[in-house]
């Protein structure tokens, strides 16, 4: 048995831990770590990270089921054996987090979307107004974006982008539950923020009283002039906060209340044409109706969401260039992060960060700078 260093997070490195091929000192991995009975980190499944904005986020309705393997869309994905949700079945909507490795999609992640689900989630985009720090096995209390949300050691925290600190700009995925946000996961998208009183509230819309819309269960002021989306789609509102005021700016529809196939990929641009764009190895196709909001250039990074077809290109819908780009990783250790288990219930963290065999013979709390 080893001791790596992973990010600031020690953990046991044994015969029973599944190393991919490509690791080495300095290399940036992802890491699926159990905590044992003397509360040790031992490291269950290390994944080198070569890229960054490799992830792939899928929602759409299975259509058919094998064991290793889901389709969805159209779309084969392959599931590592006993990944799947217990009792899943064809018919149901699941949201899907997959890399492309050797011309598949391989699944990190597969979870069942309910309908109270969908609509109590919210993406919140905006700037980090406090340096983020958990500690494994508490929860921490942490501001972005105007809104108060709760951390806990389940969270997924990709620092890819850099650390989250004060003025990162950051996207949290939450779920409201009793008047609190909890926050599902945290993606660093880059390390400063142009717009920092520039917020973006993204979910499932219904029309709500007084004219308001509820988007992902959250009350906002629709934008002057708006036209009133179809009760079900996915909305993304873009608002502008100054002296103690919050003033929407701009809504897009992301996905149509009939549209299963959400999708969201973030990465470089690799190639730019009138009608379709690559984005780290993805066809993104651009339409009448995509709207991009930046300066788009090959070699930026590009936050693209759109429908999945069934070629596995994207229909973009909403594009948006990241300026500046997040940094390219370094050897300072990103961020660790923590993510729900799928073989135990209890705290399973999946850190991001820089291996480093070290003789440290102890973990500590995780920091998050």
């Amino acid at each position: 048995p080893r001791i790596w260093q992973i990010g600031e997070l020690a953990v046991l490195v044994d015969d029973g831990t599944i190393v991919e091929d490509g690791l080495g000192q300095g290399v940036l991995v992802r890491a699926l770590v159990g905590l044992g009975p003397d509360g040790r980190a031992r490291a269950l499944l290390l994944t080198p990270l070569s890229l960054q904005g490799i992830e792939l986020v899928l929602q759409g309705v299975v259509e058919d089921l094998e064991e290793g393997e889901v389709v969805i869309e159209g779309q084969k994905v392959l599931v590592p054996v006993g990944s799947l949700p217990p009792r899943l079945k064809i018919g149901d909507r699941v949201e899907v987090r997959a890399q492309h490795r050797d011309g598949a999609l391989v699944a990190s992640e597969v979870r069942v979307l309910t309908p109270v689900d969908m609509a109590a989630t919210l993406v919140i985009e905006g700037t980090a107004e406090q340096d983020l720090v958990v500690a494994l096995g508490e929860a921490t209390a942490w501001r972005a974006a105007g809104r108060g949300f709760r951390v806990l050691s389940t969270t997924v925290i990709l620092a890819e982008g850099g650390p989250v600190k004060k003025g990162t700009r950051v996207r949290v995925v939450a779920r409201a539950i009793d008047d609190e946000l909890i926050a599902e996961r945290i993606v660093v998208l880059a390390p400063s923020s142009p717009s920092p009183n520039l917020v973006a509230v993204q979910g499932v819309f219904q029309p709500g009283g007084d004219g308001k819309w509820i988007v992902g269960g959250v009350a906002v002021e629709p934008p002057k002039n708006a036209p009133t989306p179809e009760p079900g789609s996915v909305l993304r509102v873009e608002l502008l906060q100054e002296g103690g005021q919050t003033k929407a700016t701009d809504a897009v529809v992301i996905s149509g209340p009939n549209n299963t196939g959400m999708t969201n990929v973030r990465g470089p641009i690799i190639s730019i044409d009138k009608e379709a764009w690559q984005v780290n190895g993805i066809t993104v196709r651009i339409t009448g109706q995509t709207r991009i909001k930046g300066d788009p250039k090959v070699g930026k990074e590009v936050d693209v969401w759109g429908d999945l077809q069934a070629d596995g290109s994207i229909a973009a819908s909403f594009i948006e260039v990241l300026e500046p780009a997040p940094a390219q990783p370094s050897p300072t250790p990103a961020a660790p992060a923590t993510s729900t288990p799928q073989a135990d219930s209890s705290a399973t963290p999946v850190t991001s960060g820089r291996g480093t065999p070290s003789p440290t013979p102890h973990p500590s709390p995780t920091p998050v700078p």
